[in-house]
């Protein structure tokens, strides 16, 4: 996909201090995403994987800068889109268990094993590591047990156990880029961090979950 004029904050304000969006001239997104899914003899296993290249081909930037009270202009070439990760994975390995009969009752349980993985993610249009989310990974657990009399009559029962191994990651943020020559604030702020000589950012990071886990029924009739 290629973008003309497409909608972006620089950083740059109005006169009554709201960022403004300004049309980005040439942007794009390529790759390639591959699926598939099997079923057999009750095994199930699936995987798709997105290989990407997101890029902003020119970018202007403004950063504040404290010490002047002014705004500084930064031009940038080739840089990532953001929230674009250049690749992410998900595997399947489940196994649903044979139609199992209970009088008039089918059960068929099933067992699933949900894997993910999502590459670097940038805050910014700037491509700088220290405003971005680190790469991440993470496997849920899931048990259905669907009981049925006829298509219209049924009962399920399901226990999901998120983010089975507790990982620690965070999916989402924000940041704001600065200059001060005069004052380094990470003393003071920790958000706060030194991006190079004199030009610093503010990023938040939003963490998720660790293991949690939901039981739920659903009853169709």
């Amino acid at each position: 996909m290629f973008y003309k004029d497409q909608l972006a904050l620089t950083g740059a304000i109005n006169d009554v201090g709201e960022y403004n969006r300004v049309n980005i001239p040439k942007s794009d997104r390529t790759g390639i995403e591959l699926e598939g899914r099997t079923e057999w003899r009750g095994i199930i296993v699936g995987a798709a994987v997105t290989l990407s290249r997101n890029k902003v081909i020119t970018f202007t930037e403004f950063i504040d800068n404290w010490d002047t009270g002014s705004q500084e202009v930064i031009e940038h070439r080739n840089t990532d889109l953001p929230f674009s990760p250049n690749f992410m994975a998900n595997i399947e390995l489940g196994y649903k268990y044979k139609n199992i009969k209970v009088g008039r009752f089918g059960i068929t349980p099933q067992i699933s094993l949900l894997c993910k993985t999502v590459g670097r993610q940038y805050l910014d249009n700037s491509s700088n590591a220290s405003a971005s989310l680190d790469p991440y990974s993470f496997s849920d657990l899931r048990l259905s047990i669907p009981v049925k009399r006829n298509s219209k009559d049924w009962i399920s029962i399901y226990l999901w156990i998120n983010n089975i191994t507790d990982a620690q990651y965070s999916s989402n943020g924000w940041t704001y880029r600065f200059i001060s020559q005069g004052y380094d604030p990470r003393g003071d702020d920790p958000y706060s961090r030194l991006e190079k000589g004199g030009q610093y950012n503010l990023t938040g990071l939003f963490p998720q979950a660790g293991r949690n886990w939901l039981l739920g029924l659903h009853w169709n009739f």
